[in-house]
């Protein structure tokens, strides 16, 4: 007592230092602890295994990530912590003895599995290691393992020296039938193993791959890797002559083309018992509807399947009428089977179970600010649902429609008194699953706006989306009075979507209208910034050859980590800008002329079980032309904050650069926006126990003016914009149901680039009421 008294500090920062000061040696103390409780229940007899290393000596491998990550991977690594549970509950409770409902939920929901240390399993992952080696070219590697034991623990080293790989001096693949070699010998440019290349397994899998592909093309469907033959010379200096030689399929003198007999589709999936009922015969096709009807009309079935009857077997259509099925999104599941008939013939069965066509679908968002002193010109509490009405299959032609009622509603304090914002987004779109090519693609494509690659893609792949929207917010300022302003959008969009390679995900739009009106109160009017008022005029935002462009890239790796990046591209008047060009003055001024571009980048990594580090980093750019007093309209323009964003400041709360948010001198807080942006975030993902999730949260960011203002001082973007991020952390908890996950954050203001009353960047804090909540659905990233 004597001594917390002694040296209890009375500064607040180093109090907060002294606080996180305690708690550390306070984890520290527990993990200790917790290290005792280990050692308690470990098994007599078992050594737990605590780490596992690789080291690998300097070679050539070193030098080639994914080769030294391909290694790497194949040692299975034991973490133990908090992520899924204590190890200690699992020890405690998987006794033999311990069989009640109380010890399975320990182990199943908050315990964590140890590794055990056994030499058979050390010399099993040696094994493992030369394998792997080996298949990637490096046949004279060795591997040693050391052990470190310490009483019932014990950590592995692997030793792992690849020597020299084995090298293609020459590689020929070879077929006696004289239309495949001519096949081999036209696609050898494509294949990826080269002479002066090491024998990496994994790259002669590809490069088989690439074979069959080709080969399935041309009707030799039975053509598989087991008709590759593989042989080498006698090795000299590391160096071989590998050739192949291609089969024909077992049982077969020679290579077999195969023609289509029959097309069948199925109402169902290829598992079920259900009675096929051969329901119709249209243009060759057998159609079997079973217990379940088939949702689409013949005619329009036929559209989308790329294979006819007597054609030549090719597994690409056979692919591209899987793709196309899968990606209209009006069925379960989707399987293509080939079926051999006779001895050169083949059947094509498509099993197409559908979906539940119409279905209600309902969002919630919503955000709490807790600086008090800040909300006259915000919400302090802004709640968000979304309810959508979506039918999958409109016309029975898979026309898909959706209408989407967002209403949102606040809680403002203005003047000591409570106010009412609200707003009110009404969507509706209308998508054809055909190109409907109506000029504006194609003249987009003939004035090099998109190139020739993305409107052949356009046309094969993509569906007609007719979208409209009409937005409308209430919202309050406090000038001399509480005064109310409203804004309102009315938007339509006409343009196409599609999928390519099942990963990334395309959006254009030729033709857009977007038309901003607002009713200003006289308050704002009469004091907001120049700048301010030039943001809110009546607006139209417009163009008919490329108004928006976005794409979404999803990648999965096999360490199962993934990473998604959003790009989107938006214009707006370059047609009137255009007609400019040839005119003294600007023409049809009311409309809008700027360029918006932005990129979001995220990875997932996956740390352990279903641990996860979630990372973001995005950034955008918003630039008018034309006139030098042109701006970007203020929807437009950037914002950082809110649940998705910088988690520990309230939406619009943050910047323009230096400028800091402050109602007592600035009437217009949480109007803060900017023509630049860069923010990022991050979050450590783990269970706690059955449905409830945890995260350690850490975001930054900022926005800028790409152009001084005298009204806003240092918010112009520098050199120095890097020093200029603000700084968030905190902690969130997570409701998982698996089909929705509810998220509950909070936030705490780490730092500003401004220096604030007590003389340092770092935002006072004085326990939770400083914190900044933030409920919303599913993950921010």
């Amino acid at each position: 007592m004597y001594f917390q008294k002694a040296f209890r500090p009375k500064n607040k920062h180093i109090k907060l230092i002294y606080q996180n000061t305690s708690f550390i040696v306070l984890l520290m103390i527990a993990i200790s602890h917790q290290s005792c409780v280990i050692n308690k229940h470990l098994p007599p007899g078992q050594i737990l295994l605590t780490k596992n290393k690789v080291k690998l000596i300097s070679s050539e491998l070193t030098k080639r990530p994914l080769e030294r990550d391909r290694i790497i991977y194949v040692v299975p690594t034991p973490r133990y912590g908090l992520g899924n549970g204590y190890l200690h509950l699992y020890l405690k409770h998987s006794r033999l003895k311990d069989s009640s409902k109380w010890d399975k939920f320990f182990i199943k929901k908050l315990s964590e599995r140890p590794m055990w240390y056994t030499p058979a399993a050390a010399d099993q992952t040696k094994e493992d290691l030369i394998k792997h080696l080996n298949a990637s070219g490096y046949y004279q590697g060795t591997v040693d393992y050391q052990v470190k034991q310490k009483k019932n623990r014990a950590k592995v080293t692997y030793i792992v020296d690849a020597g020299l790989p084995l090298r293609i001096r020459s590689l020929k693949y070879i077929s006696e039938n004289q239309k495949v070699q001519r096949i081999i010998d036209s696609i050898k440019p494509t294949l990826l193993l080269k002479p002066g290349m090491a024998l990496d397994e994994q790259i002669l899998i590809t490069d088989q791959a690439i074979i069959i592909q080709n080969l399935q093309d041309r009707g030799y469907y039975l053509i598989n890797k087991s008709n590759f033959d593989y042989y080498y010379s006698d090795s000299t200096q590391q160096m071989i002559d590998l050739e192949c030689t291609i089969l024909p399929p077992d049982g077969q003198e020679d290579f077999k083309a195969y023609k289509i007999h029959q097309i069948h589709v199925y109402a169902y999936d290829r598992l079920s018992n259900t009675t096929s009922i051969l329901d119709t015969v249209v243009d060759g096709i057998n159609y079997h509807q079973g217990t379940s009807p088939q949702v689409l009309k013949p005619s329009i079935l036929k559209r989308y399947i790329q294979m006819s009857t007597d054609s030549l077997y090719r597994i690409s259509d056979l692919q591209k009428t899987r793709n196309t099925f899968q990606n209209l999104g009006i069925y379960r599941s989707v399987s293509v089977i080939a079926e051999l008939v006779d001895e050169d013939r083949l059947n094509i069965n498509l099993y197409l179970p559908a979906v539940k066509k119409q279905f209600v679908q309902v969002d919630l968002e919503s955000s709490y600010v807790t600086n008090k002193v800040q909300v006259g010109s915000n919400k302090l509490l802004d709640l968000r649902l979304a309810l959508q009405y979506r039918h999958r299959n409109l016309f029975k032609g898979g026309e898909q429609f959706s209408l989407s009622i967002i209403p949102n509603l606040g809680f403002q304090v203005v003047s000591g008194k409570v106010e009412t914002p609200w707003g009110l987004n009404l969507q509706a779109n209308f998508t054809i699953p055909r190109f409907l090519e109506i000029g504006f693609a194609r003249l987009a494509n003939q004035t090099h706006l998109i190139s020739d690659q993305f409107y052949r893609d356009i046309k094969t792949n993509a569906r007609t989306r007719i979208n409209l929207a009409n937005v409308y917010d209430l919202f309050f300022n406090f000038f001399e009075k509480t005064e109310r302003s409203v804004q309102r959008e009315s938007k339509i969009s006409f343009g196409y979507e599609f999928t390519k390679d099942n990963r990334i995900f395309y959006r254009f739009n030729p033709v857009g209208f977007d038309y901003l009106n607002y009713d200003l109160s006289s308050g704002f009017i009469k004091v907001a910034p120049e700048f301010l008022k030039k943001s809110f005029e009546d607006r139209l935002i417009a163009g008919i050859l490329v108004k928006e462009l976005t794409a979404d890239i999803n990648s999965q790796y096999r360490n199962q980590n993934s990473s998604r990046i959003l790009v989107s591209f938006e214009s707006s008047g370059v047609e009137a800008g255009l007609i400019d060009l040839f005119s003294k003055k600007q023409i049809l001024s009311k409309i809008s002329r700027f360029g918006r571009f932005e990129v979001d980048g995220r990875y997932t990594l996956r740390i352990s079980g279903t641990n996860q580090i979630g990372l973001r980093i995005a950034a955008g750019i918003a630039v008018p032309f034309g006139e030098k007093d042109n701006s970007i309209p203020f929807i437009r323009q950037f914002y950082v904050g809110g649940p998705n964003s910088i988690r520990g400041w309230a939406i619009r709360e943050i910047g323009p650069g230096l400028v800091k948010n402050n109602q007592t001198l600035n009437r217009f807080s949480f109007f803060q926006t900017g023509n630049f942006k860069i923010e990022f975030g991050s979050e450590y993902r783990f269970d706690i126990f059955s449905i409830l999730k945890g995260a350690f949260l850490f975001d930054g960011g900022n926005v800028w003016l790409l152009k001084a203002d005298a009204a806003l001082p240092g918010g112009a973007l520098s050199t120095k914009f890097l020093s200029q991020l603000y700084l968030s952390t905190g902690f969130g908890f997570r409701l998982d149901f698996n089909f929705f996950l509810i998220r509950f954050d909070s936030g705490v203001k780490l730092r500003t680039p401004y220096l604030n009353e007590n003389g340092t960047h770092n935002p006072p804090f004085n326990g939770l009421k400083d914190l900044q909540y933030n409920l919303s659905l599913g993950y921010p990233f």
